[in-house]
């Protein structure tokens, strides 16, 4: 289990649940979030913030190299990703800084 003091990665953070709860266990200075759709960063940040935690939060793709990548949001967001899936259907398409360099969507 997760132990004061532990470093915690989330990696598609989503609402931003799970480092709120690591937050609260290991710290917030060790809790580091990334999350590429830049319309559920006002989401995680609230999470956050009713939990009385403040975990660093990057709107950013975590990946290998640097550049941009095109990020396909769908309704549901958990189905939203890096590959164009015509089946599911998608509601934009934001370009992000890759590399887990810095970031932000941009919607094309």
């Amino acid at each position: 289990g997760l132990e004061s003091g532990d470093v915690v990665l989330e990696i598609g953070a989503g609402i931003g649940f799970l480092s709120a709860l690591a937050a609260r266990i290991v710290g917030a200075a060790n809790v580091h979030c990334y999350e590429a759709n830049p319309a559920l960063v006002p989401r995680i940040r609230r999470t956050h913030a009713l939990n009385g935690v403040a975990p660093s939060v990057s709107n950013a793709v975590v990946g290998d190299g640097t550049g941009e990548v095109d990020l396909f949001v769908r309704p549901d967001f958990t189905k939203s990703s890096l590959e164009s899936d015509d089946r599911n259907g998608y509601s934009a398409i934001y370009s992000c800084g890759g590399g887990g360099g810095g970031g932000g969507g941009k919607p094309k």
